[in-house]
C-alpha cells in the first residue's frame, strides 16, 4: 500500500482516508482470528452464518477493495 499511497495523485487527505479503511479493516479481520482461536474454533469462520456478521463481512470486502481501488486510481492517474 505504501507505494500507492506514496505516488498516488490524489490529496494527501484521499490517501490517507484510503489506507486508513484498509490498515482499518485488517485490524478488524486479525482481530477475528484471535478471537477464534481463543474460542477454539479455527476450523471456518465462515460457518457462523448469523445475520448480526453479514454486514461486517459486507464491510470488509467493500472497505478493502474500496480502499485499495482508491489508491490504485490515484496512483494510476499520478502516472498518466
Amino acid at each position: 500500500m505504501a507505494p500507492l499511497v506514496q505516488f498516488s495523485g490524489w490529496p494527501s487527505a484521499v490517501n490517507v482516508a484510503a489506507a486508513a479503511v484498509i490498515i482499518g479493516m485488517f485490524i478488524v479481520t486479525i482481530s477475528n482470528y484471535v478471537r477464534l482461536g481463543i474460542e477454539g474454533r479455527t476450523d471456518n469462520q465462515m460457518l457462523d452464518r448469523r445475520s448480526s456478521f453479514r454486514g461486517v463481512r459486507e464491510a470488509l470486502i467493500i472497505g478493502e477493495i474500496g480502499g485499495t481501488a482508491v489508491l490504485l486510481a490515484g496512483f494510476a492517474s499520478a502516472q498518466l
